[in-house]
């Protein structure tokens, strides 16, 4: 009984903390300006009556109230809505109370039950929405971002995730649990669990596991003329380094995608840089890329220019293809710097959704799926490049894969 009640009381302090860390990552990402445990009372009576585990304020200056359970509970959450209605009333400026379990809970039947009651107006509920951790995360994500992403807030959507990722396969308690301690909740841990599962790694034989976010820029590159690109982002966006016993250590490295759509863009580049990298001579190869953003994209594109396009292209689709997604030793990049493996999380209004896959194996389900241009395993479109001193902007062609 004694362990049995440390245990509950473990998992308790634990659950905490996984909210906790999952309010650090939102707050490192200027999604949260600030959090606090607070206990509230009226005037006159006790200041510590009502309870609550976290005031968040949001970056749109939103207060709200956050409750951490570790597991569900009728008799536990009656308690919840007791303290929510109340702290409301004592603080008019919280505006919504939230409960969010981690996603390890068990009984997720009954939470989404509960949520079904509380949302549909059945229940009267001072609890506006129930989630599950990472489900608190995209819907704070698409409260403030917006679940149709472009531009700006999609290059930050996709910069946050990279953040995310690092920060969930960086969590101790992640690792606590996945070696065997079911008291320990992390952060984001199905998505931990699916990742080291993918990698086949086994608890018994993995000491630590560390993530690196802050990958370099690939250098300058000098065209054969002389003149130059700026080296620009690498393809790896996290590398994961695993320490096993007899201090074997391996490196596994990710490109990261944070799409609201199916088609999600992995690569785009100059003409003239794909012409150099791929060693394509043929003058007419570098041209038909320039007519092809010219046109606007593949269904403006003419018809006999395509053709000669995929024919110029066929000697080097493997080649294209690998550079696309993994990177190449042609452009500067290091081995680091060379991702082997795709991940992309896409939010969606019913949570996220985890697409994980070798290159190799995303470029074989690419060309399966038969949605690429010019023969290649990407489904081809046009980006532009940011904003230059002189307000102009460089269009270049955008390589999408396509993801269910």
């Amino acid at each position: 009984m004694k362990k049995e009640n440390s245990d509950k009381a473990q998992s308790g302090i634990k659950s905490k903390k996984a909210l906790e860390a999952a309010l650090e990552y939102l707050k490192s990402v200027n999604l949260v300006v600030e959090y606090y445990p607070k206990k509230f009372g009226y005037a006159q009576k006790r200041k510590d009556q009502f309870n609550c585990d976290f005031v968040v304020k949001l970056s749109n200056n939103e207060r709200g109230i956050l409750f951490s359970p570790n597991s569900f509970s009728t008799d536990r959450l009656k308690t919840k809505q007791w303290d929510a209605e109340h702290i409301k009333i004592i603080d008019p400026t919280i505006k919504w109370a939230y409960i969010v379990f981690p996603d390890t809970t068990a009984n997720k039947k009954s939470i989404v039950r509960y949520k079904e009651f509380i949302l549909s107006g059945i229940d009267v509920s001072a609890i506006d929405n129930i989630f599950l951790q990472s489900e608190f995360i995209s819907h704070i994500e698409n409260t403030l971002l917006g679940n149709k992403l472009a531009g700006r807030k999609a290059a930050k959507a996709g910069n946050d995730f990279e953040t995310l990722f690092a920060r969930i396969m960086d969590n101790k308690y992640n690792l606590e649990r996945w070696k065997g301690d079911k008291t320990s909740s992390g952060i984001h841990y199905p998505l931990f669990e699916k990742v080291v599962n993918f990698l086949s790694l086994y608890p018994k034989e993995v000491v630590s596991i560390s993530a690196d976010d802050n990958i370099p820029d690939l250098p300058t590159y000098v065209y054969k003329d002389g003149t130059t690109k700026p080296g620009g982002h690498p393809k790896t966006d996290v590398c994961l380094t695993v320490k096993f016993k007899k201090n074997r250590i391996e490196e596994y490295r990710f490109s990261c995608k944070n799409p609201s759509k199916n088609l999600v863009t992995v690569f785009q580049f100059p003409p003239k840089y794909c012409a150099e990298i791929m060693g394509i001579t043929d003058m007419r190869f570098e041209q038909l890329l320039n007519e092809y953003v010219s046109s606007g994209g593949p269904t403006k594109f003419p018809e006999q220019k395509a053709k000669l396009l995929t024919s110029i292209l066929k000697p080097y689709l493997d080649e294209f293809n690998l550079w696309c997604l993994h990177g190449s030793s042609k452009d500067k990049s290091t081995e680091r710097q060379r991702a082997d493996y795709i991940l992309v999380r896409k939010n969606t209004k019913n949570g996220p959704e985890i697409y994980l896959r070798s290159v190799e194996n995303c470029i074989k389900e690419q060309n399966s799926i038969g949605k690429g241009h010019f023969g290649t395993a990407f489904s081809w479109s046009v980006t532009s490049s940011k904003e230059k001193k002189d307000g102009t902007k460089t269009i270049y062609p955008a390589m999408r894969i396509y993801v269910k």
